[in-house]
């Protein structure tokens, strides 16, 4: 491997060029999982994450729907990302790509 291979790898994962954010708690069925926990898995499957308050995930390009806990921050997330045209999926859709 050459020193300039480390500059053209391109990350490679199920999330390789995306931002993730992540809203409500992650949970299907009896699989839960911490925010956290979920963040480090697309960071080792090549995206990137986005924390923080709602107005930060207009850099995502994908959200994560958890179930709501009615809050108004979840609220605003998912509003930002209708109007920006973010791609989101359900928790449960989530632990699908992950495995």
């Amino acid at each position: 491997m050459s020193i300039f291979s480390i500059f053209t790898n391109k990350p490679s994962g199920v999330f390789a060029g995306k931002v993730v954010a992540f809203t409500g708690t992650l949970q299907s069925g009896n699989h839960k999982m911490q925010r956290s926990e979920a963040q480090q898995i697309v960071k080792a499957l090549g995206g990137d994450v986005v924390v923080g308050e709602y107005g930060k995930i207009r850099n995502a390009n994908l959200l994560v729907l958890g179930t709501q806990s009615g809050n108004r921050t979840q609220s605003q997330k998912m509003d930002a990302a209708r109007e920006r045209g973010t791609v989101t999926i359900t928790a449960e859709q989530f632990f699908a790509m992950i495995g």
